[in-house]
């Protein structure tokens, strides 16, 4: 049997208030997280999703608001007695102890058997894929497997909620992949209802079940990873999330708007009337080339600059009408990179099923 038995809860904040002095750190944040979950805070610097996971933690205090895990009110209970297992940025390991030793460490604290300790820290260090550096002090391993010691540390307690600080951020990027994948695959198999606080998007679209995005001390949406990248409920969070181009557009009609010379088909305008101007956007991967220039919503302008990144090639077009270059990522291969040229005329059509229309102020 594992050593870690998933014992997962809900987790429910509740109108949760956060002021540090005259600054407000969190206005009115509410969520519900499913027991299994993994979810993932993201946001800007300073957006307050440290300060959320900590007062999820117990180790920063409410101003106002409700927690609860389960049905059980932790509003004020102590982090000790929260039953959740935490893991920091700087994985903050006993550097005296080694591997086996920092892993046992909350076991020796509940005064589990020896026998007992034991065997869930082998369990363990074979969940993590640590078994070759089991008798290694911290400075002794690489930043990964530190990463992977904390982890278990935090699992051998046997929580029922897994909270995590930027756990993979000190890593490299190969090596932060790797992990991601690790940590995905352990979710999967222990069921833990896991938290993570990220300012790394794709870290997030990999991992998550669902993503808080946050701004200012403020949800701003919550959704599974490809409604938050399809369907951005704010400007914020369409320019946050990946890359997106916005166009200012007036309502022309039910579908139709109009952008410089442009008649463009934006599927369903919602509430807008004729002449309301509105913001409308489209993904760079859903500017399909179109060299005749026969197909509905095609744009043309100047190839301003172009960029070469692998598999596709970036390209910033200026188009007739529209203040700002748009950017349209196109697939290449070695026989086509030839056509992109700086300077020249480039047109490109966005389907109407792929401009996505922003909710209005």
């Amino acid at each position: 049997m594992s050593a870690v038995i998933a014992r997962s809860k809900s987790i429910e904040v509740i109108d949760i208030n956060k002021k540090f002095g005259s600054f407000t750190a969190l206005n009115s944040i509410s969520l519900k997280i499913e027991p299994g979950e993994f979810v993932c805070f993201l946001g800007p610097s300073g957006c307050g999703k440290t300060t959320l996971l900590r007062m999820l933690a117990g180790l920063e205090t409410v101003s106002s608001g409700t927690i609860k895990f389960g049905v059980r009110d932790v509003t004020r209970v102590p982090a000790l007695n929260r039953d959740v297992g935490i893991v920091f940025q700087s994985y903050a390991l006993f550097p005296n102890l080694t591997v086996r030793q920092n892993i046992e460490y909350g076991l020796v604290s509940q005064k589990t058997a020896r026998e007992d300790r034991q065997r869930k820290v082998m369990e363990l260090v074979e969940q993590v894929r640590l078994e070759a550096a089991v008798d290694k002090y911290p400075h002794q391993i690489s930043g990964g497997q530190q990463q992977r010691v904390a982890l278990a540390r935090a699992l051998a307690i046997n929580p029922s909620i897994l909270l995590l600080d930027e756990p993979l951020s000190a890593l490299d990027a190969n090596v932060r992949g790797h992990l991601r994948l690790q940590l995905k695959e352990l979710h999967r198999r222990i069921g833990l209802t896991t938290i993570m606080v990220t300012h790394d998007q794709e870290e997030a679209m990999v991992l998550a079940d669902k993503v808080v995005i946050m701004n200012g001390g403020v949800v701003e949406q919550v959704g599974r990873p490809e409604e938050i990248y399809y369907q951005p409920s704010s400007q914020f969070v369409a320019n946050f999330v990946g890359s997106m181009n916005v166009l200012e557009v007036e309502i022309k009609g039910r579908e139709l708007a109009q952008v410089g010379p442009w008649l463009l088909n934006i599927g369903c305008a919602g509430t807008s009337r004729t002449g309301d101007r509105i913001r409308v956007c489209f993904r760079p991967e859903d500017g399909l080339i179109n060299d005749a220039g026969t197909c509905e919503n095609t744009l043309a302008g100047v190839l301003i600059e172009h960029e070469f990144i692998g598999p596709v090639v970036r390209c910033h077009v200026q188009v007739d009408g529209v203040e700002k270059p748009l950017i349209v990522t196109c697939p290449v291969s070695p026989s086509t990179l030839s056509a992109f040229k700086s300077g020249g005329l480039f047109k490109f059509h966005v389907p109407a099923d792929r401009m996505i229309v922003l909710p209005t102020a």
